[in-house]
């Protein structure tokens, strides 16, 4: 019997001891399994473009934060200079760029490597010729393209977009490719565009065309059918740039509105050195944080915003305005543009008589006296974009609501207050706009000609006339709009308003319209006109009922 006892206790004992074994190979078996669950593919980010891009403010305008920075996770490879597809870390020189901000907040984000690689040259334009012989371009023109090299600073060579793409496939064939977890790229950041003003009649199709050749490059290397529409996110040439012209400007605006996944950070305002052509310190890394913004806006880095904060910049706005205050304020105000066909300034009774009599309601009134163009199409809306600035920026002062800023205007007027309407970015745009027998379009077959000769010329480009053309740039952001005219207008053809109307009506954005049946243009507050205590009473009622908070 304890024989018996004996031999299954035993038994007992070596099954249990079998047990542990297979449980304790179960468990190294798991761990093993953890160990080797596929990693995330790295992220990659592409930065290219000219100067700005390149970096020219001083690193004694680094941002505090990264003064005494070291990036943990960044590997950074410059292939402009040379492609030899390896990566190393980065270190400041006597400059830095708006990339460099980016990254810092790219490699806070992450906790694992990123990749950044770069491609920049000063000075350098898309169009072959239009800046000095034997320096490298960035065009993508097939024909052109078999014919040169890709540029480096040991070889030479003619093409900057064969520098880049090349560069890239280097850096994936000899370092990306052999990571545990692959790669992934997740956008291109570019400036560029100063150095094409000579040839900027061409900036559409070259801007175009270098975008679409990039991204096919790099799908070739990778594979990916999302790299076929790769973002490519791109900030505009700043207005006071010595370099800037509108129609490059109107060029870039047009492939963002054409081409899938293309991004736009308005820089038109953005502070520059006293050399007058790069960003300063303070707009260096406000470039910086809205790229990463947008990043984050788009999906690509998960984190939160970086918080930018636009630089104050000096404008003399304040010179043009002339001021009128309510004695029962409501918290709104209006900034009103007179016409006079961007040629003159009707200041009577399309501008401060108007202000004097919806001050007595209760707005606080600016008229503003706009710089006329000249041909120069920027400098009236920078005008008016920057007076909503103003009163936006000092709205506690004012003793106004920053929601509630609109903005009115009176025949070319009219067409000012509607392009920062449909053009302004965000802090630059009205919260509603009031239209007085509006100036609209610039297609030939309505135009107001003395007002399209003054703003863009009798010949403008297409682009221009497409630019400044509002019923064309009327989308879901544009803000609630009342149109006021005659139907007899021999002026400007009341077709402009119903285009711009209809445009309003088809994005969902409010809009009210009152035509009358005669007065002809021009009448303002002018007593001779029949229906003048009518649209005053309309007006009225429309701004008392309108709800801005959309």
């Amino acid at each position: 019997m304890t024989t018996y006892m004996d031999f299954r206790l035993g038994h007992l004992h070596a099954i249990m001891g079998g047990y542990r074994c297979k449980l304790i190979f179960s468990l190294a078996l798991a761990m093993c399994t953890v160990t080797v669950l596929p990693q995330n593919p790295a992220s990659v980010f592409i930065t290219a473009g000219q100067s700005n891009a390149e970096g020219r403010a001083t690193v004694e305008d680094l941002p505090v934060y990264l003064k005494d920075f070291s990036y943990g996770h960044l590997r950074y490879a410059f292939v402009r200079s040379a492609q030899t597809g390896k990566f190393g870390d980065f270190r400041f020189g006597d400059t830095f760029a708006f990339c460099d901000v980016t990254n810092y907040f790219i490699d806070r984000a992450m906790d694992a490597d990123f990749y950044a690689i770069k491609c920049t040259y000063g000075g350098t334009s898309i169009a072959p010729g239009a800046t000095e012989p034997g320096k490298p371009v960035w065009y993508a023109g097939r024909e052109w393209l078999r014919k040169n090299k890709a540029h480096s600073d040991a070889h030479g060579g003619m093409s900057l977009a064969l520098s880049l793409t090349e560069g890239f496939a280097k850096c994936a064939g000899t370092t990306l490719s052999k990571l545990p977890g692959g790669y992934d790229v997740k956008a291109i950041m570019w400036h560029q565009g100063e150095s094409d003003r000579t040839k900027a009649g061409d900036y559409y199709r070259n801007f175009k065309e270098v975008i679409t050749f990039m991204r096919e490059r790099i799908y070739a290397v990778t594979g990916k059918e999302k790299d076929k529409t790769l973002p490519f996110i791109f900030g505009t040439v700043p207005h006071a740039s010595r370099q800037y012209d509108p129609l490059v400007e109107a060029a870039q605006l047009q492939v963002a509105r054409e081409l899938p996944n293309v991004h736009v950070i308005d820089l038109s305002d953005a502070g520059l050195q006293a050399d007058g052509l790069h960003f300063d310190g303070a707009w260096t890394e406000y470039v910086g944080k809205l790229m990463f913004d947008k990043l984050v806006g788009l999906g690509l880095v998960d984190a939160p915003p970086a918080g930018a904060s636009r630089p104050p910049v000096a404008n003399g706005v304040d010179s043009l305005l002339t001021w009128h205050y309510p004695q029962i304020p409501n918290g709104k105000a209006v900034v009103i543009c007179p016409g006079g066909g961007y040629g003159h300034h009707a200041m009577g009774h399309e501008g401060n008589e108007v202000a004097e009599w919806l001050a007595g309601k209760g707005y606080l009134c600016v008229v503003l006296k706009y710089r006329l163009p000249g041909g120069q199409s920027n400098i009236p809306l920078d005008d008016a974009r920057d007076a909503i600035r103003l009163l936006r920026g000092k709205s506690d002062e004012l003793c106004i609501s920053p929601d509630r800023i609109g903005i009115m205007g009176f025949s070319a007027g009219g067409h000012l207050a509607a392009s920062v309407a449909t053009l302004g970015d965000s802090l630059g745009r009205p919260d509603f706009q009031i239209l007085m027998y509006p100036v609209i379009s610039m297609s030939p077959e309505i135009t107001h000609w003395g007002t399209r000769n003054h703003l863009i010329g009798m010949d403008a480009p297409s682009l221009l006339a497409e630019r400044y053309s509002l019923e064309r740039q009327v989308d879901g952001k544009t803000p609630p709009a009342i149109i006021i005219l005659s139907a007899d207008d021999p002026a400007v053809s009341p077709e402009n308003s119903l285009r711009y109307f209809n445009a309003l009506r088809e994005n969902h954005v409010p809009v009210s319209m009152f035509i009358y049946p005669n007065g002809g243009h021009g009448w303002g507050m002018k007593d001779s006109f029949a229906y003048k205590g009518r649209w005053m009473y309309e007006l009225e009622n429309w701004l008392e009922g309108l709800d801005v908070n959309k």
